[in-house]
């Protein structure tokens, strides 16, 4: 089994009362998602159920619970199949404390069919999670507010210093994801809300205007900025790193994604990839907290302590029991263990990338990779330039620099006035010898221009 997310939300100081309705409040939720997923008694401790998840076969679902003096915590794990031999498990396990209530939530995927081949995984945070999220406003991660599944829109030279200090903020536990704008759109329409849907739990995500960007360029230097319809991943900041030092970060140019979106498909794959960017991470980073395993120890003493306590009983059970208790305990510190260096593993691993990649970067290795086609430099006579739309106003479409497309398939255009004067407005200028569309390209025109 694979977890693929993980996801831990906290709202503490609450007084008894509060912690009485917000597990009533989860519980009715929990109930609510089952009668959803098909489930026909949803207050069971197990069953089976029909799925209405498109192309999944029967599911099943599973209750248990602990009570303990530390508090009672109460689990959900959904089991649901696919058609392509893989089985989803989404586990919902939440704490009710004496002042705080705690959910731990696991996305997680397991073969159920023997197969030796390549089985494509596209995980998407579970609705559970967001339904659960919109339940209390006060949801944080190591003392972090964490946002709800909307975005922050961050304008202006306000936005800019406010979104530097989110950045630099070293009490962040979470990834912020940043989407500029080209001519006051992303470039592609909503993807931002997208996003934040997506990332839902897991990172914050901001919309930010042109003079934002300039603040944000000034304040953290240029390779650390986010301009001209890029999208950068700001990961949380090292306790105690020098505020001059460059966050870790991720970024992904206009020209880039849209370099390699020759079939309309394009922002469905960058989600993609940021879903499981994101998610992976989380899935080593975000531990259950420790205080399942105690209730769940002092549950079972507990049940010990009554079996001794009976009158009629057997000393050979009891000590069956008591090795059967002490051996779990071992186990699932272990387990722990094992899971806390798989995590440190992991992140060694993911360091060395991050670190190697920004060398490139930094030394200019493979050029055709790095190479930055936002840049505004006015074009050479002879040199040819290759363009995609993102989006069409009334007057010109709004074109950003690409790559060739590689499909050879061009036209003359020469009818294509918006796209002209979309070039003109990119570049600056209009002396252009020929001008060409792409006939393969889908998802915006593509044009090819020799200048």
């Amino acid at each position: 089994m694979q977890i693929l997310s993980a996801y831990l939300l906290e709202s503490t100081g609450l007084s008894k009362e509060e912690v009485f309705n917000s597990a009533a409040s989860i519980e009715k939720a929990l109930d609510e998602w089952l009668i959803e997923k098909g489930a026909p008694n949803p207050a069971a401790s197990s069953g089976n159920f029909i799925s209405k998840t498109r192309g999944s076969p029967a599911g099943q679902f599973q209750r248990r619970d602990a009570t303990s003096e530390a508090g009672t915590f109460r689990e959900l794990t959904l089991l649901e199949p696919t058609t392509s031999g893989q089985q989803f498990i989404t586990t919902i396990a939440f704490l009710n404390l004496t002042d705080k209530v705690v959910v731990y939530a696991t996305l997680a995927v397991q073969n159920i069919a023997t197969i030796v081949a390549p089985v494509f995984t596209d995980p998407r945070c579970p609705f559970i999670v967001k339904k659960l999220l919109g339940l209390r406003p006060d949801w944080h991660i190591g003392n972090f507010p964490i946002p709800n599944s909307t975005p922050q829109i961050l304008y202006g030279a306000e936005g800019g210093h406010q979104l530097k200090s989110m950045i630099q903020d070293s009490s962040r536990t979470l990834p912020i994801a940043v989407v500029s704008e080209v001519e006051q759109e992303p470039i592609w329409e909503d993807l931002e809300n997208l996003l934040a849907t997506d990332l839902a739990g897991l990172a914050g995500v901001v919309r930010i205007d042109e003079e934002a960007s300039w603040v944000l360029t000034d304040e953290l230097g240029k390779s650390n900025s986010c301009y001209l319809g890029a999208i950068r991943l700001y990961w949380p900041r090292e306790k105690d790193l020098d505020e001059s030092l460059s966050p870790k970060s991720s970024v992904w140019t206009a020209s880039q994604v849209l370099s390699q979106d020759t079939d309309g498909k394009g922002m469905q794959r960058f989600r993609a990839l940021l879903r499981r960017s994101v998610m992976g991470v989380a899935s080593l980073t975000v531990e259950p907290p420790s205080i399942i395993r105690e209730i769940q120890n002092q549950a079972a003493r507990t049940r010990l302590l009554e079996l001794e306590q009976r009158a009629n009983a057997n000393s050979e059970e009891i000590e069956l029991a008591r090795l059967f208790i002490q051996e779990n305990e071992e186990l699932k510190a272990s387990l722990d263990e094992a899971n806390r260096e798989i995590a440190r593993q992991a992140s060694k691993a993911e360091a060395a990338e991050y670190a190697l990649n920004r060398l490139k970067e930094n030394s200019g290795a493979d050029g055709s990779e790095t190479e930055d086609l936002s840049e505004r430099t006015t074009p050479t006579e002879g040199e040819t330039r290759y363009y995609k739309k993102t989006r069409n106003t009334p007057s010109h479409d709004v074109l950003v620099r690409i790559k060739d497309c590689g499909h050879n398939s061009w036209q003359g255009a020469n009818n294509a006035d918006k796209a002209k004067k979309g070039v003109e407005r990119l570049e600056g200028a209009s002396a252009w010898n020929n001008f060409y569309h792409c006939s393969k390209c889908t998802g915006g025109g593509v044009w090819k221009v020799i200048w």
